[in-house]
């Protein structure tokens, strides 16, 4: 999913960059594009990915000490 933002974002960059688009049909391309969402539920799986790491790694530890 972010992977396909990023795309679609540096093309609509692109597309600016290279007079292809007005700046107000930059922005509300970007917008339709809902990078920031997409970043958001991005950012909350690894919030999410990292919290379960932690939790399994100290339970290993534990084990290790216990052994």
């Amino acid at each position: 999913m972010i992977q396909e933002v990023a795309r679609q974002v540096s093309e609509i960059q692109r597309s600016y960059e290279q007079g292809s688009i007005s700046l107000d049909e930059y922005k509300e391309l970007i917008n339709n594009v809902g990078a920031l969402q997409a970043i958001q539920d991005a950012s909350a799986s690894l919030e999410e990915n990292i919290m379960y790491r932690t939790i399994i790694v100290n339970a290993i530890n534990l084990a290790s000490v216990l052994a």
